[in-house]
């Protein structure tokens, strides 16, 4: 299902994963578990959007705790169309939503799948929506949407997928001057350090 808003907003839902494309941001939201029908539906997304922006993109996935982590050929599929999107993705944050041990999961899953990708990281982990908007807005270009508008793209997703919990979505932005302090980046292993552990 595709909805176009009137502020440039192209909202789209395909089988328990939502996106919006909004400028030169895409907001992914997943609710079922990562196959690899939906991995290469958001990456198809991803690459309309690199299309429109060759000055790269920024993206931010929000993970459910419905959704589950991929199998094999969605990690495949991860990881070969990560590589090819990689020098036009300026930044990608995962806020993984649930429980500690979903949250743990989604984590070691995102980590995983940064160090096969060897080079500059650009992927980030974050404990909370917001702190993901905010840390996704400090690679943002003039195309970039507000940290409101981004934030009301994920709750128009999560009512597109129909989720009843919206308890990590805030209504109020964190200050410019609070300390991002639940963002991980994620250094890729470089061949030194593999060598020495």
């Amino acid at each position: 299902m595709q909805l176009f808003g009137t502020l440039g907003v192209s909202v789209e839902a395909n089988d328990g994963v939502g996106a919006a494309l909004r400028g030169d941001t895409l907001v992914v939201v997943y609710k079922e578990p990562a196959r690899l029908h939906r991995a290469r539906w958001v990456y198809d997304l991803a690459d309309r959007l690199v299309e429109r922006c060759p000055e790269g993109i920024v993206a931010l996935v929000v993970v459910l705790p419905t959704s589950a982590p991929p199998d094999g050929p969605a990690r495949a599929e991860n990881s070969t169309r990560l590589r090819r999107l990689g020098p036009s993705l300026r930044r990608l944050v995962t806020v993984p939503v649930g429980d500690d041990l979903s949250r743990s999961i989604a984590r070691s899953v995102v980590r995983a799948t940064a160090v096969l990708q060897r080079g500059p990281s650009r992927m980030l982990l974050s404990e909370t929506l917001d702190e993901g908007i905010a840390c996704l807005l400090e690679s943002a270009s003039p195309l970039s949407p507000s940290f409101d508008r981004i934030a009301a793209d994920v709750r128009s997703l999560c009512a597109e997928l129909e989720v009843d919990d919206l308890s990590f979505c805030s209504e109020v932005p964190p200050s410019r001057s609070r300390r991002i302090s639940g963002v991980q980046q994620i250094a890729p292993v470089t061949s030194d350090r593999r060598a020495a552990g």
